[in-house]
Parts: C-alpha cells; sequence; structure tokens
C-alpha cells in the first residue's frame, strides 16, 4: 500500500482527513457545508500504541451524534467513511475503525439550549 497523502494523519496534517470525513456526512446525512464542528486528537508518536495487526497510521474515529437516527444512515456513513478514507486519504480500511456515539437531544447543549430545544437548519432525521 502506497504511505498516506502528505496531508493524512498522525502528524502529516488532518486537514485532508477531516475535510473527507466531512464530505461524507455532507453526502450521507445531508449535514450542510457550514456545519464544521469536527475535531481532531492526533497522538504523539511515543503514546501511540497499536497491535501487531495495524499499522502505524491506524486511526480511531469517533463521532458523537444526536440520537434517534435509523440504523441505515449510519451503515451508508460508516461504508462511505471507508471507501472515501481509503480512496481520498489511502488509509487501508484494516487501519481504521469508526465509532458512533449517539446522545439523546435532550442530553446535547447547543450554545446554551438544549439541543431538543434548538431550531437546527439542517434534518437530523435523514
Amino acid at each position: 500500500m502506497a504511505p498516506l497523502q502528505e496531508s493524512g494523519v498522525h502528524g502529516r496534517g488532518p486537514q485532508l482527513l477531516l475535510q473527507t470525513m466531512l464530505g461524507c456526512l455532507m453526502r450521507v446525512l445531508k449535514l450542510p457545508e457550514k456545519k464544521r464542528f469536527h475535531r481532531s486528537v492526533l497522538q504523539n508518536e511515543a503514546d501511540f500504541i497499536c497491535s501487531d495487526n495495524r499499522s502505524e497510521h491506524d486511526l480511531i474515529a469517533e463521532l458523537p451524534m444526536f440520537g434517534g437516527r435509523a440504523t441505515e444512515p449510519g451503515k451508508r456513513l460508516m461504508n462511505e467513511l471507508c471507501r472515501s478514507l481509503h480512496a481520498g486519504v489511502r488509509l487501508a480500511t484494516s487501519d481504521l475503525e469508526i465509532t458512533f456515539f449517539k446522545t439523546p437531544r435532550a442530553h446535547w447543549g447547543i450554545r446554551g439550549v438544549c439541543a431538543d430545544e434548538h431550531h437546527l437548519p439542517y434534518e437530523v432525521h435523514v
């Protein structure tokens, strides 16, 4: 497998990775382009421990989401993330783990308001 593109993960700059993931969220969950709420937390190489069946490019993507979405959009998003990260960032699917953390909207605060009381400019139940 070719190395990750220069702006990939783990010390190479997260921008391509984040842009690729945002594109998936926009395509599958119909999030607006301006909804940039993602962050990356990269490990120092000395703190990065992975199993023998992973490379140094191992990535764990944890995505917090509102609860209540059907199972199928999550599966579509999972497949799109795997496909796009492999094609766009050249990340081997064997180096990728994705987890969705679903939180009830009543337990999620947005700018001081519970999300279930907040008018969002996009549809949550896609």
